[in-house]
């Protein structure tokens, strides 16, 4: 027997967690199912496993210097698959202002003297010792929930210990008879939402009402259609559905950027309200100090580095419920926070959001960390520049690498099916994730170990398989960085160009191959 008590299941305490005797047929019964299912993962080539990277060479966040294998110990390598799009992870500029703000943090506490604590003793220096409704809240903590929602522009924010955390949070406690999201969202998406059509966190809102529609990736027109229909569908025996709008600003696996604009506006058209996951926003899309507030142009060099919905000047949209920042990209550290557009969501959350609950908090040294990173994602002298840089990366990518492959495509002489098999192309993107789509699981992992040998081991680049795009869609995603240089990405196009002709997915030019350009 179950009891579930407190929102989440107690075992009886007459019953035992498992039995104390187990056949061998149990034992070989889930051990059939577990070799069965992982030698399918193998037999689809999607098989995962945790592999080491050498340390990465940082060049310490500079934009002149060049790490190129010739130059640099066998235990470096180029980063062209990390998160880290500014380069704050591996900054030790940035690990020494963490340093310097956790010290000065120390320094406020009146510590004891001898091991026995003091009453007035009461902020822990390691773990933070409990879940922020017990032991484990702090005036820090606080005050920088208050600092982020004032960056954000929004009357409150809430800490997360990560944004997969901060997505299980909000989608699960979702207020709402109707979901309508964007058939491309995170996995984490999609995990919330399974809890919220099975959660009885708002006894106002019958489960069997709970519907979950997913629309085209970025279209508005498909969006508008949907919403149009469940309108259409109200009446008297199905009275008006509340309806809540999930999309990310900008998706891991092309690098495209959603028209939030034209999104919010179709969702205030129909009395809905949107979240907005700015996980890959955050830091490197911003508020331009220098452009009028009423423009709505994306600017990718942006001041401030607060994300997409800042970029467009979208943070007071009447149709935006909450956006979501996760600080394990751009920001470089861990944990994510949600901005609400009204301080009685962020009393909801701390009501019903079970992952904030349930956790164990962040630290103070995680905390300080947020708070700093932050200070160099906004700053002028330092976040502007590092930004700057980041997006001529981009822009020269894209250009050199995107006319080379259409140059020297392949043109198979059979059906169209093999040149979809064939074809190797850049999708396009105006952000550091960029991926180069090179179909089936098989050859992307090949292309991957084949350039990270013709690299010396220097350069490592991840395949994204199928289930996780879809079938005839699998990609190599590639990363820029803020501290990345010119030469090394010169470098990184002329091992992509020679690794596709050796899996001959590539003509061979006549000539030397020409890619270097100064930006």
């Amino acid at each position: 027997q179950i009891d579930v008590v407190g929102g989440h299941p107690k075992v009886g305490m007459d019953q035992p967690l498992h039995s104390k005797t187990r056949s061998e047929n149990d034992v070989a019964s889930w051990q059939k199912r577990i070799n069965q299912a992982l030698q399918r993962r193998k037999d689809n080539g999607n098989f995962r496993r945790l592999t080491l990277t050498s340390r990465f060479s940082p060049n310490n966040n500079t934009t002149t210097s060049s790490s190129l294998p010739n130059q640099q110990s066998n235990q470096e390598t180029i980063d062209f698959s990390s998160n880290d799009y500014l380069g704050l992870a591996h900054s030790r500029a940035q690990h020494e202002l963490v340093d310097r703000l956790y010290k000065q943090e120390l320094s406020k506490i009146d510590q004891p003297q001898c091991d026995m604590p003091k009453k007035h003793y009461s902020l822990p220096l390691l773990g933070s010792s409990g879940s922020r409704l017990l032991s484990g809240n702090s005036a820090f903590a606080e005050q920088l929930e208050t600092w982020l929602a004032k960056v954000h522009n929004r009357p409150a924010a809430l800490l997360c210990n990560s944004g997969y955390d901060a997505n299980l949070s909000v989608f699960s406690t979702l207020p709402c008879d109707i979901v309508l999201y964007d058939e491309d969202v995170h996995n984490s998406i999609h995990m919330g939402l399974r809890l919220w059509q099975s959660a009885t966190t708002d006894s106002s809102i019958s489960t069997a009402r709970r519907r979950s529609v997913a629309f085209q990736h970025n279209c508005v027109t498909d969006l508008r259609k949907q919403l149009r229909q469940i309108v259409s569908n109200n009446n008297a025996a199905n009275p008006r559905s509340s309806i809540i709008i999930v999309v990310e600003s900008v998706y891991s696996m092309d690098g495209d950027v959603a028209p939030l604009r034209e999104m919010l506006d179709a969702a205030a058209s129909f009395n809905a309200a949107v979240v907005v996951d700015e996980a890959h926003g955050l830091g490197v899309f911003g508020r331009d100090q220098q452009r009028e507030s009423t423009t709505t142009r994306l600017r990718s060099t942006a001041v401030g580095g607060m994300g997409v919905l800042a970029a467009m000047n979208l943070e007071h949209h009447p149709a935006l419920w909450c956006s979501i920042h996760t600080f394990g990209k751009a920001a470089g550290c861990h944990g994510a926070v949600l901005c609400a557009c009204d301080p009685t969501i962020k009393e909801y959350w701390i009501n019903f959001a079970y992952p904030f609950i349930y956790s164990t908090a962040l630290p103070l040294h995680s905390l300080v960390t947020i708070r700093a990173s932050y200070q160099s994602m906004i700053s002028s002298d330092r976040g502007d520049l590092l930004r700057r840089h980041l997006f001529k990366l981009v822009g020269f990518f894209q250009d050199k690498m995107g006319g080379y492959l259409k140059r020297y495509q392949l043109v198979p002489k059979t059906s169209a099916t093999s040149i979809a098999q064939t074809q190797v192309f850049l999708r396009p993107s105006r952000c550091p994730i960029q991926a180069l789509q090179i179909s089936s699981n098989g050859r992307c992992t090949v292309f991957c170990t084949r350039l990270w040998n013709l690299s010396q081991q220097s350069i490592r680049l991840y395949p994204i398989k199928s289930p996780t795009v879809p079938l005839g869609q699998e990609r190599v995603r590639i990363i820029l960085h803020a501290h990345n240089t010119i030469e090394q990405v010169s470098y990184l196009m002329h091992l992509i160009v020679q690794t596709l002709i050796a899996m001959q997915l590539l003509r061979a030019p006549f000539g030397p191959i020409h890619l270097e350009s100064k930006l």
